[in-house]
Order: structure tokens, then sequence, then C-alpha cells
């Protein structure tokens, strides 16, 4: 893994310890898992935990999952398609609870990949800089940081377009003029959706622990229950979420990968 920053500071530092827990965690309930199918092949006795657990677990996942490709990644990033401005904050709460940091560095990080692909010191998590960091470690820098350049030049370029477009004659010109200025008008559609999570990030990530362990609580009827799928179903969700992706920044980028079309 690189070296931490000098800028990094002591809580970004416990974030990112923190995350590997979580990965930790996720590992060491798959493990449990495969205990209790060897056991469950020898003996009558079933350690597995009730079926609403995972329920929970399966269901926020697929959700969460949801919210991130859609929302942080087709979305936010790449404008893959448009929609309503309540569906985009749908998704965009799923994809804050995915806990994947703030949108706006999301985008950053995800459009610099894409600009400079698995080029070390260019591509923010290229497995060229070492597995582990292309895994995590790349997680570990300063907070908050400036929008992404496409987002903060969006509102100028709407008010060029639209002058651009009353001035223009020509219908081809004025059809690609009004194509692009739908682009941008969806870009700062998609801004203001971010800030507003990013503003009340900590909010979402509050859920995404207490929701689950709040629907375990009513399947179960216990406080126990509560607790348990806070862990599980809260955290346990988040880190496996977040080990999905970081397995796309890591393994699946690897050179040698079958499913990577970059191999030079």
């Amino acid at each position: 893994m690189k070296s931490l920053s000098a800028k990094t500071s002591p809580q970004e530092v416990i974030v990112i310890y923190s995350f590997l827990a979580g990965q930790g965690l996720v590992f060491v309930t798959v493990l449990y898992l495969l205990v209790a199918a060897l056991i469950n092949l020898v003996t009558p006795w079933s350690p597995t935990l009730p079926s609403s657990y995972w329920s929970v677990f399966s269901i926020g996942y697929v959700l969460t999952i949801f919210g991130v490709s859609f929302w942080l990644h087709r979305m936010a990033t790449h404008q893959s398609f448009k929609a309503p401005i309540w569906f985009r904050y749908v998704i965009g709460a799923l994809g804050a609870m995915a806990v994947q940091g703030y949108a706006r560095n999301w985008v950053d990080d995800h459009r610099t990949h894409h600009a400079h692909a698995d080029k070390p010191g260019l591509d923010p998590h290229t497995p060229r800089d070492g597995f582990w960091h292309a895994f995590a470690g790349w997680l570990v820098k300063p907070g908050k940081r400036p929008e992404p350049k496409a987002w903060a030049e969006a509102e100028s370029l709407v008010a060029q377009l639209e002058q651009q477009l009353v001035e223009q004659d020509d219908p081809k010109q004025r059809e690609r003029l009004r194509a692009k200025l739908a682009d941008n008008r969806d870009r700062v559609v998609n801004r203001e959706v971010a800030r507003y999570f990013d503003r009340t990030l900590w909010v979402w990530v509050v859920l995404s622990l207490a929701l689950p362990g709040a629907a375990c609580y009513l399947l179960e009827g216990t406080w126990q229950a509560f607790v348990i799928g806070t862990v599980i179903c809260g955290f346990g969700r988040i880190a496996a979420v977040n080990v999905a992706t970081s397995l796309v920044n890591s393994y699946e980028h690897k050179p040698d990968f079958p499913g990577n079309y970059r191999h030079a």
C-alpha cells in the first residue's frame, strides 16, 4: 500500500482502517457461513442465523449497490441517462447509504480514473500502484475536495449555450446546441442533488446502520435483533458493498484479469 500522505488527518486514517475492519467482518461472516454449511453436512445442528437477517442484508445490499451503480456511477459521473428529480433523490439516498464518501469526491476520482486509466501515479486506484493501494489505500485522502471542473463550469456553460442558441440560425447547429444545453442543465441538477447528499452525509450513514437494525427488531421482536441487525445488516452490508467496489478497482483492473479490456 502506498505510504499515507503527510496531509492525511488522523480522522481520515481512522476512516480507512475502520473500512478495512469492516472488510474483515465480511470475510469472517463468509467464513462463518462456510463452517455452518460444513457442520450441517455431518450434524443436525444449525448454527445459522434466522433467514430474516439475511433477507434484510440482501435487500440492503442490492439497494445500496443500485445506488452506487445508478447514481454515483451512471448518472452523477457519466450522465448516462436522465430521470425525474424525485428519482435522482431516491437513488442519491441509496448511494449515500452505501457510505462511499462525498459524491463530489467519488465523481472526481472516477472521471480522473477514466482520463488516466491504469496509468501509475495518475489513475487514483490503479493496481499498477499496488494491489492494496487499489483495494483501499487510495481512499486515504484529505476530506471534501473541490467540485469536479465539469460541475463548477456547468452554470456558466448553460448561460453561454442559451445565448449561442438565440444567435444561431443554422438548424443543425441549433440542434447540436440544444443537446449540449440539455446535458449541461442536467449536470447542474445532478450537482445540486449531490450537494444535498454531501451536506447531509452523516444522516445517511446513521440511517444506513439504524434502518437494518430497526427492520430486524420488527421482524424478530428483540433488542438483540436490533444489535445483530445493525452489525451484520448495517455495518457488515456497508463493508460488503465497499469490498465489491474495491475488487473492481483492484483485482478486475489487474492486467492479467480475464475481464480486463486493458491488457497493455
